[in-house]
């Protein structure tokens, strides 16, 4: 299972941390990957997208 967002298909970064000499160290940035249930399927999702469905769910549900 590849990390990527199943939603919106991000991936990890590359990055570049530099320590006091400036060597050059190679990052791995991850995404933070949760699995949930949508529309019956198990989809492994970044929070980002998660938020995004979530707000866009509580804008559908009418306020009494």
């Amino acid at each position: 299972m590849a990390r990527t967002c199943s939603i919106c298909g991000r991936s990890s970064l590359n990055s570049i941390r530099r320590s006091h000499s400036n060597i050059a160290i190679v990052n791995k940035q991850r995404l933070n990957l949760q699995t949930l249930l949508r529309h019956g399927r198990r989809v492994t999702a970044c929070t980002s997208c998660i938020r995004r469905e979530m707000k866009r769910l509580k804008d559908l549900t009418p306020v009494t």
